[in-house]
């Protein structure tokens, strides 16, 4: 029998995001999983109406009373899947963020196949932006000076520098240091290990905490760009949360990650303060709000 695949997803404001990511679901040729969808807020009851509309018992919504973030809402509802003994320690986890589009059908079924005949610990396809962009993975760890310039996190000195840029041209598949959160399959067994998610990152850099703990534990992560599916970048963050908001949010994670990941020293503590201050200061100075078309 197929091993069972927990599905953990999180509805922020997104019900329209939700939905159409379980319409995709259900038509994927793997049927052993089931869907907890951690509510770290809503703005009506469509997303309930439309569940109990499909008629599939392997959808679960978990309430929460406050916006939990990213990492603390995947660990909830990894929590909540172990004690009702939904998935076992042999089967499978995939989170994935709302806005995915599994338009491959057999997307679940390749991604496992893949895991079992590669005996990984995790697994990430291909993610493809609506713009044509896509959410790389990293071949190795964040530095400090990595950090400072926004390396690997969609800056400017990203894009001038090309880091990673020889995956996007990869199409065989390879072990990674780091798979983008958007959309990763792991071992139960795997995650437990690797003790989920850091709990004191709300949203951005999960994934470095995340992966850094797997390659000490000499786990083997994979990256398999022959699967693919497509991701709406940043619909959520953007139009829930503002840019500004966006970038407070990136701000906070790396101070957590300089400080208690990098062990970083007081003088490059300060010079990370004093380049982000002035950063945001000349963001809101010359950053103009787009105007929303009615």
């Amino acid at each position: 029998m197929d091993k069972k695949i927990g599905l953990i997803t999180i509805n922020y404001y997104s019900e329209s995001l939700v939905k159409n990511f379980i319409k995709y679901l259900i038509l994927q040729t793997y049927r052993n999983w089931i869907l907890i969808i951690v509510d770290n807020g809503k703005s009506d009851n469509s997303l309930e109406d439309f569940i109990k509309l499909i008629k599939d018992n392997r959808i679960i919504i978990i309430n929460s009373d406050i916006n939990l973030g990213y990492s603390r809402a995947n660990n909830l509802a990894y929590s909540y899947v172990i004690e009702k003994n939904l998935i076992n320690s042999d089967d499978i986890l995939c989170f994935s963020n709302s806005d995915i589009i599994l338009n491959d059908r057999n997307v679940l079924e390749k991604l496992v196949n893949n895991m079992n005949n590669l005996q990984c610990d995790f697994i990430g396809p291909k993610i493809i932006n609506n713009d044509g962009g896509m959410m790389l993975p990293h071949l190795k760890e964040s530095n400090y000076f990595k950090i400072l310039f926004h390396l690997g996190n969609n800056g400017l000195a990203d894009k001038f520098f090309k880091y990673n840029y020889k995956l996007k041209k990869i199409n065989n598949i390879i072990e990674v240091f780091l798979l983008n959160g958007s959309f990763i399959l792991c071992k139960v067994s795997s995650f437990e290990k690797v003790g989920k998610f850091d709990p004191s990152i709300f949203l951005y850099f999960e994934e470095e905490i995340l992966f850094r703990k797997a390659k000490k534990l000499g786990m083997k992560v994979i990256y398999s760009p022959v699967v693919n599916v497509k991701h709406y970048h940043s619909a959520i963050v953007n139009e829930k949360i503002g840019t500004l908001n966006k970038k407070l949010s990136v701000l906070n994670s790396e101070k957590y990650i300089l400080k208690n990941i990098f062990k970083s020293n007081k003088f490059a503590l300060v010079f990370f303060n004093f380049e982000r201050f002035l950063e945001l200061l000349f963001f809101k100075i010359f950053h103009k709000p787009k105007k929303i078309v009615e």
